[in-house]
């Protein structure tokens, strides 16, 4: 702010410095180089040149008021470069430390071989144990968050088995892409009693 009233007040002064050399050179007599100016001249020159009140001039008179002490005029600090702690300057502050996210861990899926099948609702893999055995058409609440599936798995339809690569797919699908299939899922249904 300071630095653009400086740079006002100089323009001012080249256009006003300006504007007196123009008068002058209109009002004033020609004087030719073997002239000398006298004091007479140089009296009316004076006279000629209108006197512009400074910016020191201006400035009103400074009022003491009894029991105080008289402030003394201090350089302000321009704007491009504040004195830390002074009225009107906002302190700098840190950079915040950008927060790391912590990566979620990958699920942990399970997979079934002839041996073992570890899942909560029973489920083998390839059982030919018995009439009591039927394979697993429709998945349950929560397969895929168990077992590995296909992308295409919830389009797929008929009987659920594991590929070559462990994930679970329909037998529509017939773990395309995903190495063959290995085995149906087999699940253990009691018999209804007959009456």
């Amino acid at each position: 702010m300071r630095r653009d009233r400086v740079i006002f007040i100089g323009g001012l002064l080249c256009a006003l410095a300006a504007i007196v050399l123009f008068f002058l050179a209109n009002r004033l007599p020609m004087f030719s180089a073997s002239t000398p100016l006298t004091p007479i001249n140089q009296a009316q020159l004076a006279q000629q040149v209108p006197t512009h009140p400074t910016k020191s001039s201006v400035l009103a008179p400074t009022r003491t008021i009894p029991g105080t002490t008289p402030i003394s005029s201090q350089p302000v600090p321009s704007d491009n470069n504040p004195t830390p702690g002074q009225p009107g300057t906002t302190p700098t502050q840190p950079a915040q430390p950008t927060a790391i996210p912590t990566p979620t861990p990958a699920p942990t899926y399970h997979t079934c071989t002839a041996s073992s099948c570890p899942n909560p609702w029973g489920y083998v893999l390839g059982c030919s144990c018995g009439n009591m055995w039927q394979p697993v058409a429709i998945a349950p609440a929560g397969f895929c968050s168990w077992f590995q599936c296909t992308l295409n798995f919830d389009a797929g339809s008929g009987d659920i088995l594991e590929c070559g690569d462990g994930m679970f797919d329909h037998a529509s699908d017939n773990c395309a892409g995903h190495d063959g299939g290995l085995g149906y899922l087999y699940q253990y249904v009691p018999a209804t009693p007959t009456p």
